[in-house]
């Protein structure tokens, strides 16, 4: 009798398993991962039920108990080094611009 292989994970490493209640558990453990899997769609869906700006892609952040989010940029992180030391600050740094949200960044 041929082993089982359950498809999905373990079929791309083609480990046979013989014990039914692993493949019983590998199986569940696909069908979750299916579930939660992000898809255009459903991104697509997210996004026509909660508004946000469109034009900023956020970033989670944890520091000393807290946390938020905060907009991501794309900027010289050296000339923002040269100015910080200057006495500037991030928010009145003005070489930075928004990093838009797309598909591949949030999934």
């Amino acid at each position: 009798m041929a082993p089982d292989v359950v498809p999905g994970i373990l079929c791309k490493v083609n480990l046979p398993i013989r014990d039914k209640q692993a493949i019983k558990i590998c199986k569940l453990i696909l069908a979750v991962h299916n579930a939660i899997e992000i898809t255009e769609e459903k991104l697509t869906l997210f996004q026509s039920l909660f508004k946000a700006k469109e034009d900023a892609f956020a970033i989670r952040w944890e520091k000393d108990g807290k946390s938020g989010y905060m907009p991501s940029y794309q900027m010289d992180w050296g000339a923002y080094k040269m100015h910080k030391h200057k006495g500037g600050t991030f928010s009145n740094f003005k070489d930075k611009n928004f990093i838009a949200p797309y598909y591949k960044r949030v999934c």
